[in-house]
């Protein structure tokens, strides 16, 4: 049976500024956590990944997760620890050093590399080692910049980008594909071309565009734990 709040989720359409919002508020006025929301959008991909990838991309094959340093790029972290507790064999390029992360990235880079003193991600300069991974690789996840990203993806996005977008891996984009923007659909450069968009709490503005929907892939929206009447709530503000 669906629920109040996935119902939402299939139908509405809310800014990335409306969606700030609502994370916003439900860490200061609802009590929720954004780590506890940042584990339950990695849940939500992995669980979607483990029901839709095939057979055939998850065994023998490699993942490969390109993690940004902010917050998307801790989504990429959190769910490299799940797939690796599942059994997927996964590579993990990580922007930056971890003392450079966003807060709650460098929480689920710690406790990812303290689960297994035998896993190590690939270093942010090794891009030689990380294009060979893209090149062989089964599936490919783009965690490297959010919805509020915008212009063209700098050095060395845009040489991973280009070196994903060659491979034949199945691609898939978490919350938006990097160098897409999330509000018009413009390109500016190059951009990861998803095949599929692991994308929470509502559609992007873009993704409901006809002109432009094509460059998300299949577009999944997954719950991360928001209440419904905070979702009912902002778009009562926003189309107030």
């Amino acid at each position: 049976m669906k629920s109040a709040t996935n119902d939402l989720l299939s139908r509405q359409v809310l800014s990335t500024k409306a969606i700030r919002q609502i994370d916003q508020i439900a860490v200061s006025q609802y009590g929720m956590n954004s780590l506890v929301l940042m584990e339950n959008a990695a849940l939500g991909c992995v669980e979607w990944m483990e029901a839709h990838v095939s057979e055939k991309d998850r065994s023998p094959g490699d993942i490969t997760i390109l993690c940004g340093r902010g917050n998307n790029g801790g989504d990429g972290l959190a769910i490299a620890r799940h797939l690796r507790v599942r059994g997927w064999n996964c590579h993990v390029w990580v922007a930056a050093d971890p003392q450079k992360l966003s807060p709650d990235a460098q929480h689920n880079y710690n406790v990812l590399t303290c689960q297994d003193e035998h896993f190590a991600t690939i270093p942010p300069a090794d891009l030689v080692t990380v294009e060979q991974r893209l090149a062989t690789s089964t599936v490919i996840l783009d965690c490297l910049l959010g919805t509020g990203a915008t212009g063209a993806p700098r050095a060395p996005f845009d040489r991973l980008i280009q070196s994903a977008n060659a491979s034949s891996a199945n691609r898939i984009a978490i919350d938006v594909p990097t160098g897409v923007d999330s509000e018009t659909g413009d390109v500016a450069g190059v951009a990861f071309a998803a095949d599929t968009t692991l994308s929470f709490v509502a559609r992007k503005p873009a993704m409901a565009m006809e002109e432009v929907r094509h460059r998300f892939g299949k577009v999944v929206i997954l719950p991360i734990g928001i209440p419904a009447a905070l979702i009912k709530r902002v778009l009562a503000e926003t189309n107030g």
